[in-house]
């Protein structure tokens, strides 16, 4: 009996054993499984890297997405004892606007990095070309520029071509190179409405009566008839015609200036009659081209700024297609 007693209570032992181990190894299967799924929705929140490609940007924009990517990863900070190894790139637009000391003129800086846009603003009496095209609605040029810093703590922003536009000193006074005037003139940060850079919404018949201010105001300058095709305009889901309206007004004043250098080199008899028609048409790149007496201009409605010419590379062009 006695024996049978310690054989039961053996067995009653070794039962419980196998059930502690069977809900140990529940347990952990439970745990491993939950662990499993935080680190799947840890992950479905991080992007996929996306393929390396060009970059209207160049070299910069790419490394500024790849950092963009390490910061996004959960576990990045804990390694870096919760500091990122490089501090993310500002990428918040700023704008300012400034006023000509002693002068009513103003103009209004975008910063978004150092990736920059100014635009001088049309005043009473300005009788610059994109102040006269249309004096209802002046359509001023935007012109980009790349911000470098300066000795001393300030910045100097420069065009495309190199030239310096815009200094500005660390204790925030500026001097600025109007367009037509080469000296420098100073500027102070002034209160007045900030308007964004971009370029305003414009619907097709905006893009059209301005084509025909355009043509009939070129015509009585050059002393020529110069006629603007639109064809088929393209337009944007957000800013309509907007890139069409100032491929227009760009594309007139570049005209207009290379005509009057025409003039100046006294070589107007080549420009004349040499341009009877401006004819614009949609593409993936800006661009532009002469025959037959044809000025064939390209656009992307999508592209904004980018997506145009400025007035200056279409009177470059033009003035050596006109030799």
């Amino acid at each position: 009996m006695v024996s049978q007693r310690i054989v039961r209570a053996g067995l009653g032992v070794q039962a419980l054993m196998k059930l502690r181990f069977q809900f140990l190894s529940v347990f952990a299967f439970l745990c491993s499984a939950t662990a499993s799924h935080a680190w799947a929705q840890v992950r479905a929140q991080v992007p996929a890297q996306a393929p390396a490609k060009s970059s209207p940007l160049g070299v910069e924009a790419e490394r500024g997405f790849f950092r963009a990517e390490a910061s996004m990863d959960p576990f990045s900070k804990l390694v870096r004892g919760g500091q990122s190894e490089e501090p993310q790139r500002q990428l918040s637009i700023q704008i300012q606007r400034y006023a000509i000391t002693g002068d009513a003129r103003a103009f209004l800086l975008e910063n978004e990095g150092r990736r920059s846009r100014i635009k001088f603003l049309c005043g009473p009496g300005d009788r610059r070309f994109d102040c006269m095209l249309n004096p209802t609605q002046p359509s001023e040029e935007i012109y980009s520029l790349r911000m470098r810093p300066s000795s001393g703590g300030g910045s100097v922003y420069r065009d495309r071509r190199g030239a310096i536009v815009l200094k500005i000193a660390s204790h925030g006074g500026a001097t600025v190179y109007w367009p037509g005037d080469g000296r420098g003139l100073a500027a102070s940060e002034a209160i007045g409405d900030e308007t964004s850079l971009r370029l305003p919404f414009a619907s097709v018949s905006m893009a059209r009566a301005l084509s025909e201010q355009a043509a009939t105001y070129l015509s009585a300058r050059v002393g020529a008839p110069i006629d603007f095709d639109l064809g088929t305009p393209a337009t944007d889901p957000s800013s309509g015609a907007a890139v069409l309206y100032d491929t227009i007004a760009r594309t007139a004043r570049g005209v207009f200036i290379a005509a009057g250098a025409a003039a100046s080199d006294q070589n107007k008899e080549a420009f004349d009659g040499r341009i009877k028609m401006v004819r614009f048409s949609a593409g993936p790149t800006p661009e532009i081209r002469y025959a037959k007496n044809v000025v064939m201009v390209t656009y992307n409605p999508a592209a904004d700024m980018d997506g145009r010419l400025s007035s200056a590379q279409v009177a470059r062009f033009l003035t050596q297609a006109m030799k």
